[in-house]
């Protein structure tokens, strides 16, 4: 009888295992089955900005944790910046004025991202590198950018003629770049730069492999790089912290001395005058002075006690200046000249200044221009630095010339100059 029951139990505990079997491998095939679907997880991660996503006819705000699709457009506006990320290890960053069209399928372990920049900014950081079967590719107008696992910025900044101008910075890792009509890939390395300047019909590189100019880049790109490098990541970048302080500091000036005269012009006159007269209260000599004062001759006719009595007591404007409608000068001023106040701005630069800002560079463009008058390329050179030869050059011609001489590369530049390939 024994026997039976241990026989029962046994086969019901097989019966058991099966059947638990049986629940994993259907689990197991329906999470395989969705991974094929295409399900990518993509998500608003940080925003300090505004957001719109249009999908399918339909506008909505963009919110912290918002999940996005396949398919959806996304504008930025206001200030800050909205951070974007997709599969836990990569960032977008999109600047106010972006404008982008998502196209991601796959999933996480095999991924196709394309991401559209109609226009604007955006910082891509890919932590993990991407498997044979992924790919992710920043599009313009003007190129395709296709990356393996790299940190770079990209900016697009197209006008009303159809023209585009577009601005790689790598920060890690490796970009490689090919334009509109030629398959030809070109490669941009950790701390170079690259220019690409095209319209509806072509597109032309105009400059590659170039340091970064990191004064150019917006402030949230300039804190993020510094946390990374802070965080001993994107070792590659050949940039300094003081460097990067300088350049924030160029991006984000001193506004103290603005929020005051942005202060005084909110008072209104009554406010000015009474604040005047108040101060012409202050600062008006007592009665002794009025008696002692240059007014009246001294009776024992010293010359030299009359002259000290005029330069303590008697104000450099007269009184009768002041006819109540414009307030009284303050304090007594510098001489040669009752109106020479000090008006040099807080911040402007003084020698021996510790607490000095830094200059602002100032920058010039640099176009150069084929035979019959079309723009061939751009470049921003700052102030006493040298405009770099195009890589690639026009047909038709043998030089590039400033009016009718062969323009010089080494000459330091001081203004926009305009220069034509004949």
């Amino acid at each position: 009888m024994s026997e039976k029951k241990s026989a029962f139990l046994s086969k019901k505990l097989i019966l058991c295992i099966v059947a638990a079997c049986a629940v994993l491998a259907v689990i197991v095939f329906f999470a395989l089955r969705a991974r094929s679907t295409g399900y990518r997880d993509i998500s608003v991660f940080e925003l300090s900005a505004d957001g719109v996503v249009s999908r399918n006819g339909e506008e909505l705000s963009v919110y912290q944790g918002m999940k996005l699709q396949n398919g959806d457009n996304l504008k930025v506006s206001g200030d800050g910046f909205v951070r974007l990320l997709l599969d836990q290890d990569k960032y977008v960053s999109l600047e106010p004025g972006t404008e982008i069209n998502l196209a991601a399928t796959g999933n996480d372990t095999d991924s196709h991202t394309q991401i559209e920049l109609v226009c604007g900014r955006i910082l891509n950081e890919i932590d993990s590198k991407l498997s044979d079967n992924s790919s992710y590719e920043i599009t313009t107008p003007a190129s395709v950018m296709a990356v393996r696992g790299t940190a770079f910025y990209v900016s697009c900044d197209p006008d009303e003629s159809g023209s585009y101008t577009v601005d790689l910075a790598v920060l890690d890792g490796t970009v490689g770049t090919t334009t509109s009509g030629d398959d030809t890939e070109q490669f941009v390395e950790a701390g170079e730069a690259a220019q690409l300047f095209g319209n509806e019909e072509s597109a032309q590189v105009t400059y590659i492999n170039e340091p970064i100019s990191y004064g150019s880049l917006p402030a949230n790109v300039l804190n993020r790089i510094e946390e990374r490098k802070e965080n001993g990541d994107w070792e590659a970048l050949p940039v300094t912290t003081e460097e990067l302080e300088k350049a924030l500091a160029i991006e984000e000036p001193d506004t103290a001395s603005d929020e005051t005269d942005e202060t005084a012009d909110t008072k209104t006159p009554t406010e000015t005058q009474e604040a005047a007269d108040e101060d012409s209260k202050d600062s008006e000599p007592s009665a002794d002075t009025k008696k002692t004062g240059s007014t009246k001759h001294p009776t024992d006719g010293s010359p030299a006690e009359n002259e000290d009595n005029v330069s303590e007591q008697q104000p450099d404007t007269p009184p009768a200046a002041n006819n109540g409608n414009n307030p009284a000068p303050v304090g007594p001023q510098p001489s040669g000249g009752t109106d020479q106040t000090d008006k040099t701005p807080s911040t402007v630069k003084k020698p021996g200044d510790a607490n000095s800002f830094p200059d602002i560079p100032v920058n010039h463009t640099v176009l150069f221009t084929t035979a019959d008058g079309k723009v061939f390329a751009r470049q921003t050179i700052e102030d006493g630095a040298c405009a770099v030869c195009p890589t690639l050059i026009p047909t038709g011609g043998s030089n590039w010339y400033l009016g009718d001489t062969v323009y010089d590369f080494q000459t330091p530049v001081t203004s926009d100059l305009t220069l034509c390939y004949k």
